[in-house]
């Protein structure tokens, strides 16, 4: 059953990675940042996993933190900032 999961998995992401250019040949990032600043959007909110979740639980008691490198690398000033990526994700640039 364990492999089955694994393999749907897979499966779907493939099938997100092929139709993702799709979806986005069309999106112009400057007209939705126009956008949202015309009609005053306040806020964001994206439900999903991992690949949209930053992170940063340097204020929590746990032992799994991420305020050291690689983790932020590829930001600006290129320190480690408590979130589980080495760089901007997707929302990231959604909201700027």
């Amino acid at each position: 059953m364990e492999v089955v999961m694994v393999m749907l998995r897979v499966v779907l992401w493939v099938a997100v990675l092929a139709i993702l250019p799709t979806l986005l040949n069309g999106v112009n990032m400057n007209e939705l940042s126009w956008l949202s600043t015309q009609n005053q959007v306040t806020s964001l909110l994206v439900f999903g996993d991992s690949s949209v979740d930053p992170g940063n639980n340097n204020h929590l008691a746990t032992s799994t933190k991420s305020n050291f490198p690689p983790y932020g690398k590829d930001f600006a000033n290129g320190r480690p900032t408590g979130r589980f990526s080495n760089g901007k994700l997707a929302t990231d640039f959604i909201v700027l």
